[in-house]
């Protein structure tokens, strides 16, 4: 019985997480696209692990 608890946990958990993401996808295109425009115009430069 305990794992049928689990299971409904974690699909209740599951059902949060999309709502979540659901309410950010606009945002985060709008940020993605701007990020896509940055690169194009040269304006980034590669992540260097070493310096964190």
């Amino acid at each position: 019985m305990e794992y049928l608890r689990e299971y409904i946990a974690d699909l209740e958990d599951g059902d949060r997480w999309d709502i979540l993401f659901k309410d950010t996808q606009s945002a985060l295109s709008i940020i993605a696209e701007g990020v896509r425009q940055e690169i194009a115009e040269g304006k980034t430069e590669d992540f260097d692990y070493r310096k964190l």
